[in-house]
Protein backbone atom coordinates (compact mmCIF):
# COMPACT_ATOMS: atom_id res chain seq x y z
CA UNK A 1 0.00 0.00 0.00
CA UNK A 2 1.76 3.40 -1.26
CA UNK A 3 1.45 6.47 0.84
CA UNK A 4 2.42 9.49 0.20
CA UNK A 5 2.26 12.09 2.86
CA UNK A 6 1.66 15.43 2.27
CA UNK A 7 2.25 18.58 4.71
CA UNK A 8 1.67 22.29 4.09
CA UNK A 9 4.36 24.95 6.90
CA UNK A 10 4.77 28.41 6.78
CA UNK A 11 6.94 29.89 9.46
CA UNK A 12 7.24 26.36 12.23
CA UNK A 13 10.32 25.05 11.97
CA UNK A 14 10.34 23.69 14.86
CA UNK A 15 6.84 21.66 14.94
CA UNK A 16 8.12 20.69 10.88
CA UNK A 17 11.12 18.99 12.46
CA UNK A 18 8.84 17.04 15.09
CA UNK A 19 6.22 16.24 12.21
CA UNK A 20 8.69 15.04 9.59
CA UNK A 21 10.46 13.24 11.90
CA UNK A 22 7.65 11.72 13.18
CA UNK A 23 6.66 10.34 9.28
CA UNK A 24 9.82 9.46 8.75
CA UNK A 25 9.56 6.72 12.00
CA UNK A 26 6.11 5.24 11.37
CA UNK A 27 5.71 1.46 11.52
CA UNK A 28 4.19 1.11 7.82
CA UNK A 29 6.63 3.24 5.90
CA UNK A 30 5.22 5.77 3.80
CA UNK A 31 6.40 5.80 0.02
CA UNK A 32 7.24 9.91 -0.32
CA UNK A 33 6.77 13.01 2.02
CA UNK A 34 5.89 16.04 -0.06
CA UNK A 35 6.18 19.33 2.12
CA UNK A 36 4.81 22.34 0.81
CA UNK A 37 6.67 25.46 1.87
CA UNK A 38 4.62 28.69 1.64
CA UNK A 39 7.58 31.45 2.16
CA UNK A 40 8.89 30.36 4.96
CA UNK A 41 11.37 32.76 6.34
CA UNK A 42 12.48 31.30 9.69
CA UNK A 43 15.03 29.28 8.51
CA UNK A 44 12.47 26.26 7.10
CA UNK A 45 13.76 26.72 3.58
CA UNK A 46 17.44 26.16 4.28
CA UNK A 47 16.61 23.45 6.86
CA UNK A 48 14.43 21.86 4.18
CA UNK A 49 17.53 21.89 1.77
CA UNK A 50 19.34 19.49 3.83
CA UNK A 51 16.51 16.98 4.00
CA UNK A 52 16.61 16.43 0.04
CA UNK A 53 16.85 12.19 0.76
CA UNK A 54 13.88 12.32 3.14
CA UNK A 55 11.58 14.90 1.68
CA UNK A 56 10.66 16.17 -1.40
CA UNK A 57 10.52 20.12 -1.10
CA UNK A 58 7.61 22.55 -3.56
CA UNK A 59 8.02 25.94 -2.72
CA UNK A 60 5.08 27.83 -3.01
CA UNK A 61 4.19 31.44 -2.93
CA UNK A 62 2.11 31.87 0.13
CA UNK A 63 -1.88 31.88 -1.01
CA UNK A 64 -3.17 30.39 1.70
CA UNK A 65 -3.05 26.75 3.78
CA UNK A 66 -5.77 26.00 1.15
CA UNK A 67 -3.52 26.53 -1.79
CA UNK A 68 -0.99 24.23 -0.19
CA UNK A 69 -2.88 21.68 -0.08
CA UNK A 70 -4.31 21.88 -3.25
CA UNK A 71 -0.76 21.65 -4.72
CA UNK A 72 0.45 19.41 -2.37
CA UNK A 73 -1.95 16.58 -3.53
CA UNK A 74 -1.92 17.70 -6.97
CA UNK A 75 1.70 16.34 -7.03
CA UNK A 76 1.03 13.47 -4.44
CA UNK A 77 -1.30 12.16 -6.87
CA UNK A 78 0.72 12.00 -9.74
CA UNK A 79 3.07 9.45 -8.20
CA UNK A 80 2.76 5.60 -7.94
CA UNK A 81 0.44 6.31 -4.56
CA UNK A 82 -2.79 4.88 -3.56
CA UNK A 83 -3.41 6.77 -0.53
CA UNK A 84 -2.48 10.32 0.42
CA UNK A 85 -2.20 11.62 3.85
CA UNK A 86 -2.76 15.39 4.66
CA UNK A 87 -1.79 17.34 7.41
CA UNK A 88 -0.32 20.73 8.45
CA UNK A 89 2.98 20.86 10.33
CA UNK A 90 1.65 21.13 13.26
CA UNK A 91 -0.04 17.89 13.17
CA UNK A 92 2.25 15.31 15.02
CA UNK A 93 1.46 11.60 14.49
CA UNK A 94 2.15 8.43 16.54
CA UNK A 95 4.52 5.95 15.33
CA UNK A 96 1.61 3.81 14.55
CA UNK A 97 -1.05 6.14 13.44
CA UNK A 98 -0.54 5.67 9.86
CA UNK A 99 -1.27 1.49 9.92
CA UNK A 100 -3.79 1.96 12.49
CA UNK A 101 -5.63 3.70 9.49
CA UNK A 102 -4.36 0.97 6.65
CA UNK A 103 -5.29 -2.31 8.95
CA UNK A 104 -8.79 -0.98 10.37
CA UNK A 105 -11.16 -2.68 7.84
CA UNK A 106 -10.80 -5.36 5.70
CA UNK A 107 -12.97 -3.08 3.37
CA UNK A 108 -10.65 -0.18 3.19
CA UNK A 109 -10.97 0.45 -0.82
CA UNK A 110 -14.85 1.76 -0.15
CA UNK A 111 -13.53 4.53 2.24
CA UNK A 112 -12.60 7.91 0.30
CA UNK A 113 -11.13 8.78 3.61
CA UNK A 114 -10.32 8.22 7.12
CA UNK A 115 -9.29 10.46 9.78
CA UNK A 116 -7.27 9.77 13.01
CA UNK A 117 -8.25 10.55 16.30
CA UNK A 118 -6.93 14.70 17.11
CA UNK A 119 -5.62 15.31 20.33
CA UNK A 120 -4.14 18.06 22.39
CA UNK A 121 -1.09 18.23 24.31
CA UNK A 122 -2.78 16.91 27.42
CA UNK A 123 -4.22 14.13 25.79
CA UNK A 124 -7.91 15.24 25.79
CA UNK A 125 -9.48 15.80 22.25
CA UNK A 126 -8.77 19.11 20.51
CA UNK A 127 -11.62 21.34 20.00
CA UNK A 128 -10.68 22.43 16.89
CA UNK A 129 -10.90 19.01 14.97
CA UNK A 130 -14.04 17.05 16.62
CA UNK A 131 -15.79 15.10 14.21
CA UNK A 132 -18.88 15.08 13.63
CA UNK A 133 -20.58 11.15 13.40
CA UNK A 134 -22.93 10.10 11.14
CA UNK A 135 -25.05 8.26 13.31
CA UNK A 136 -28.13 7.67 10.45
CA UNK A 137 -25.69 5.50 8.03
CA UNK A 138 -26.89 1.93 8.00
CA UNK A 139 -23.40 0.91 8.26
CA UNK A 140 -22.68 2.49 11.30
CA UNK A 141 -23.19 -0.11 13.82
CA UNK A 142 -21.27 -2.42 11.71
CA UNK A 143 -18.19 -0.55 11.75
CA UNK A 144 -18.32 0.77 15.38
CA UNK A 145 -17.72 -2.67 15.39
CA UNK A 146 -14.38 -2.33 13.88
CA UNK A 147 -13.89 1.12 16.22
CA UNK A 148 -14.37 2.96 13.20
CA UNK A 149 -17.19 6.03 13.29
CA UNK A 150 -18.56 6.55 10.22
CA UNK A 151 -17.90 10.40 9.82
CA UNK A 152 -20.14 13.52 7.98
CA UNK A 153 -16.51 15.48 7.41
CA UNK A 154 -13.37 15.72 8.71
CA UNK A 155 -10.20 18.33 8.98
CA UNK A 156 -6.97 18.38 6.92
CA UNK A 157 -4.88 17.49 10.75
CA UNK A 158 -4.23 13.71 9.47
CA UNK A 159 -6.83 12.96 6.72
CA UNK A 160 -5.82 9.73 4.71
CA UNK A 161 -7.84 9.99 1.88
CA UNK A 162 -8.02 7.54 -1.59
CA UNK A 163 -6.57 8.50 -4.65
CA UNK A 164 -9.44 7.47 -6.53
CA UNK A 165 -11.98 9.47 -4.60
CA UNK A 166 -9.59 12.40 -5.95
CA UNK A 167 -9.94 10.86 -9.09
CA UNK A 168 -13.69 11.55 -9.08
CA UNK A 169 -14.18 14.33 -6.92
CA UNK A 170 -11.22 16.26 -7.95
CA UNK A 171 -8.90 19.03 -5.65
CA UNK A 172 -9.59 21.07 -2.63
CA UNK A 173 -10.87 24.15 -3.81
CA UNK A 174 -7.88 26.46 -3.90
CA UNK A 175 -9.18 30.23 -3.75
CA UNK A 176 -11.18 29.17 -0.04
CA UNK A 177 -7.56 30.38 1.33
CA UNK A 178 -8.36 29.00 5.17
CA UNK A 179 -11.09 27.57 6.79
CA UNK A 180 -13.83 25.13 5.32
CA UNK A 181 -11.61 23.87 2.74
CA UNK A 182 -11.45 20.56 4.43
CA UNK A 183 -14.90 20.32 5.22
CA UNK A 184 -15.58 21.14 1.74
CA UNK A 185 -13.47 18.49 0.16
CA UNK A 186 -14.63 15.99 2.79
CA UNK A 187 -18.51 16.29 2.27
CA UNK A 188 -17.99 16.20 -1.74
CA UNK A 189 -16.18 12.92 -1.16
CA UNK A 190 -19.04 11.68 0.49
CA UNK A 191 -21.31 13.38 -1.30
CA UNK A 192 -20.10 11.04 -4.34
CA UNK A 193 -21.09 7.37 -2.44
CA UNK A 194 -17.59 7.33 -0.57
CA UNK A 195 -17.43 6.10 3.49
CA UNK A 196 -15.68 8.24 5.53
CA UNK A 197 -14.27 6.83 8.91
CA UNK A 198 -12.51 8.39 12.23
CA UNK A 199 -9.83 5.40 13.49
CA UNK A 200 -10.47 6.12 16.90
CA UNK A 201 -6.74 3.69 17.19
CA UNK A 202 -5.02 6.15 15.78
CA UNK A 203 -4.29 8.67 17.43
CA UNK A 204 -1.81 12.29 15.73
CA UNK A 205 -1.39 15.66 18.50
CA UNK A 206 -2.48 18.63 17.06
CA UNK A 207 0.40 20.78 18.79
CA UNK A 208 -1.19 24.04 19.02
CA UNK A 209 -0.51 26.66 21.76
CA UNK A 210 -3.98 26.53 23.62
CA UNK A 211 -6.90 23.75 23.05
CA UNK A 212 -9.18 25.99 21.19
CA UNK A 213 -11.94 26.08 18.58
CA UNK A 214 -12.90 28.98 15.90
CA UNK A 215 -14.81 31.68 18.33
CA UNK A 216 -16.19 34.42 16.26
CA UNK A 217 -17.24 36.00 20.08
CA UNK A 218 -14.33 35.33 22.12
CA UNK A 219 -11.17 35.17 19.65
CA UNK A 220 -8.17 37.47 19.95
CA UNK A 221 -8.27 40.67 17.72
CA UNK A 222 -5.25 39.58 15.42
CA UNK A 223 -7.68 36.55 14.20
CA UNK A 224 -10.65 38.67 12.78
CA UNK A 225 -9.13 38.89 9.47
CA UNK A 226 -9.15 35.06 9.25
CA UNK A 227 -13.55 35.20 9.75
CA UNK A 228 -13.63 36.97 6.54
CA UNK A 229 -12.60 33.71 4.94
CA UNK A 230 -14.95 31.48 7.10
CA UNK A 231 -17.74 33.63 6.72
CA UNK A 232 -17.31 33.21 3.07
CA UNK A 233 -16.56 30.39 2.52
CA UNK A 234 -18.99 28.76 4.80
CA UNK A 235 -21.65 29.88 2.92
CA UNK A 236 -20.26 28.31 -0.20
CA UNK A 237 -20.26 24.96 1.43
CA UNK A 238 -23.70 26.19 2.78
CA UNK A 239 -25.54 26.34 -0.51
CA UNK A 240 -23.78 23.49 -2.26
CA UNK A 241 -25.02 20.76 0.83
CA UNK A 242 -27.53 22.69 1.96
CA UNK A 243 -29.15 23.74 -0.33
CA UNK A 244 -30.70 28.13 -1.74
CA UNK A 245 -33.13 28.35 1.66
CA UNK A 246 -30.36 28.19 4.01
CA UNK A 247 -27.80 29.85 1.81
CA UNK A 248 -30.25 33.01 1.98
CA UNK A 249 -31.26 32.65 5.48
CA UNK A 250 -27.97 32.48 6.73
CA UNK A 251 -26.80 35.96 4.58
CA UNK A 252 -29.92 37.67 6.15
CA UNK A 253 -28.53 36.37 9.28
CA UNK A 254 -25.01 37.55 9.10
CA UNK A 255 -26.08 41.15 8.07
CA UNK A 256 -28.43 41.64 10.89
CA UNK A 257 -28.24 39.28 13.83
CA UNK A 258 -24.71 38.10 14.23
CA UNK A 259 -23.30 41.76 14.30
CA UNK A 260 -25.28 42.86 16.75
CA UNK A 261 -24.36 39.52 18.65
CA UNK A 262 -20.97 40.48 18.18
CA UNK A 263 -21.33 44.19 19.53
CA UNK A 264 -23.57 42.26 22.76
CA UNK A 265 -21.08 39.41 23.26
CA UNK A 266 -17.44 40.89 22.72
CA UNK A 267 -15.82 42.75 25.30
CA UNK A 268 -13.41 44.30 22.84
CA UNK A 269 -12.54 44.34 19.00
CA UNK A 270 -16.26 44.69 18.35
CA UNK A 271 -15.49 46.40 14.56
CA UNK A 272 -13.04 44.48 13.07
CA UNK A 273 -15.22 40.84 13.43
CA UNK A 274 -18.43 43.22 12.20
CA UNK A 275 -16.37 44.08 9.14
CA UNK A 276 -15.17 40.30 8.38
CA UNK A 277 -18.42 39.04 8.67
CA UNK A 278 -20.37 41.55 6.10
CA UNK A 279 -17.95 42.10 4.23
CA UNK A 280 -17.23 37.73 3.83
CA UNK A 281 -21.31 37.88 3.65
CA UNK A 282 -21.02 40.15 0.69
CA UNK A 283 -17.59 37.92 -0.87
CA UNK A 284 -20.09 35.68 -1.22
CA UNK A 285 -22.21 36.65 -3.99
CA UNK A 286 -18.61 37.26 -6.14
CA UNK A 287 -17.21 34.15 -5.37
CA UNK A 288 -17.68 31.31 -7.84
CA UNK A 289 -14.86 29.26 -7.60
CA UNK A 290 -14.43 25.60 -9.99
CA UNK A 291 -13.14 22.28 -8.71
CA UNK A 292 -9.87 21.41 -10.81
CA UNK A 293 -10.19 17.65 -12.00
CA UNK A 294 -6.27 15.41 -12.02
Amino acid sequence: MNVVAVVVTHNRLNLLKECIHALLHQTHQIASIIVVNNESTDGTTEWLGTQAEAVTTIFSENKGGTWGFYTGIKVAAQLNSNWIWIMDDDTIPSNNALEQMLVATPNLNAFGFLASKVVWTDNSIHKMNVQHHSHKHSLYNQYLRQNIALIEHSSFVSLLVNKKAIEQVGLPIKEFFIWKDDTEFTKRIIKAGWLAGLVNNSVVLHKTAANYTVDLFDDVSTNSWKYFYGIRNDLFVRKSVKGRGSYVRNILKNFTLVPLKIVVKRKSARWPFVKSVVKGTWATFSFKPSIEFL
